[in-house]
């Protein structure tokens, strides 16, 4: 029926209107209606998806698009910062004035910086970014390195600018590292940033000397005095000396006490003792072997030696490395 009117509506234009032809009225299908809603929508590909996605499929990292305005400001943040609050007011301000007695003191800017997230950057991309777009870095070569630490996803990583990438090899950055990872798994992140301002300190000095510590330069392992006393076979004597002298002041202190040769005094009443005697005559030893821990993984720095670098977002050279604690 309504198709009927509409039909008689335009008998009625065409009556009135004689100018008017079928050819001005225009017909669509369904077909052409629902086609019509869905053209415009872009449908991304699974390969675009795969591209954008962040959730574990692309396995190597991709080189940052450059900003061709990009232009080193001021600096306005310190050398620690610890936005992720791990440290106390006095561990902060402990560590800020030994990290910038280093950094004045060698030329090179010693920087630790603790987050909660990478807001969706690579660990590499935001401590390279980190680094740049804050200002860090001394002399026309931007001097420096960055230790940043992200709770999110428990990340480390180092980045190293200008002659910090010489100073700090990428042997010599997995030595500093595996002395900082056992703290930082334990949660004492003051002990372990400690440890990276003491290295950093000895590592640019070292460079600075003509000779970065590297896979044919390896540091002296420092050796202590309980690590002498073992070597020497002697510190199981120190404590048999020591024990000596506690247990003959225990003594000392049972006055009642006397020497007694035989066991006569002890006994009362008709008591009989006989004398029993076990000899061996066979021994059976079974020795079994302790397996040994496989060598952890390092962090970095192979058998080539040398410091691997890539350029950041800033068109900056930066070396560094990374992991999980």
């Amino acid at each position: 029926m309504k198709k009927y009117k509409i039909l008689i509506l335009i008998l009625l234009i065409l009556v009135v209107f004689p100018s008017v032809s079928l050819g001005d009225f225009q017909f669509e299908t369904e077909e052409e209606r629902i086609d019509d809603v869905f053209v415009d929508e872009p449908v991304e590909s699974d390969e675009q998806m795969d591209s954008s996605s962040d959730g574990g499929f692309i396995f190597e990292e991709e080189e940052p698009v450059i900003d061709e305005n990009f232009e080193p400001g001021p600096r306005v943040l310190t050398r620690v910062e610890d936005d992720a609050r791990l440290l106390s007011d006095e561990e902060v301000s402990a560590l800020r004035e030994k990290l910038d007695r280093i950094s004045e003191s060698t030329g090179v800017d010693v920087i630790v910086h603790t987050n909660y997230s990478l807001n969706g950057k690579t660990p590499r991309d935001y401590a390279d970014d980190y680094f740049d777009y804050n200002g860090y870095g001394l002399g026309p070569n931007y001097d420096g390195i960055i230790f940043v630490l992200s709770m999110e996803y428990r990340d480390w990583r180092i980045s190293t600018s200008g002659f910090g990438i010489d100073a700090f090899t990428d042997k010599g950055q997995s030595l500093i590292v595996d002395e900082m990872l056992p703290y930082l798994s334990d949660g004492d992140y003051y002990k372990a940033f400690d440890i990276f301002a003491d290295r950093s300190e000895e590592y640019i000095i070292q460079a600075q000397n003509g000779d970065a510590y590297d896979v044919n330069n390896l540091p002296e392992k420092k050796i202590s005095l309980q690590d002498i006393l073992s070597y020497l076979g002697i510190g199981s004597v120190v404590g048999g000396v020591g024990g000596f002298v506690y247990t003959g002041a225990l003594s000392a202190t049972h006055k009642t006490l006397s020497r007694k040769t035989s066991a006569g005094s002890y006994r009362e009443g008709n008591i009989n003792f006989t004398n029993r005697q076990d000899t061996f005559i066979t021994r059976n030893v079974t020795r079994t072997p302790i397996p040994k821990s496989p060598p952890r993984s390092s962090s970095g720095g192979g058998g080539f030696g040398g410091s691997s670098s890539h350029t950041s977002s800033s068109g900056r050279s930066h070396g560094g490395s990374g992991g999980k604690f």
